[in-house]
């Protein structure tokens, strides 16, 4: 398994990303091949953490080019 942890500081409001992720990341995360879960925490002081898992890392850097083309 591989994962993919990103972390994000200075987000602002954290239920609106939490809303847009669930709405618009986490579907287009499921999509992709070998996917196993995905998930998202309050890292505290406008900070977030997420973790995607993959079954492997080719499949979990496909993923990252997916988010970054969704984050663009």
């Amino acid at each position: 398994m591989c994962a993919s942890i990103r972390s994000y500081n200075g987000v602002g409001d954290i239920a609106a990303i939490r809303s847009g992720a669930r709405k618009s990341l986490y579907p287009l995360l499921r999509k992709q091949a070998a996917f196993v879960s995905y998930s998202l925490s309050d890292a505290g002081s406008g900070s977030l953490t997420s973790v995607s898992v993959f079954n492997t890392r080719k499949q979990a850097e496909a993923a990252n080019s997916a988010v970054r083309e969704l984050v663009r």
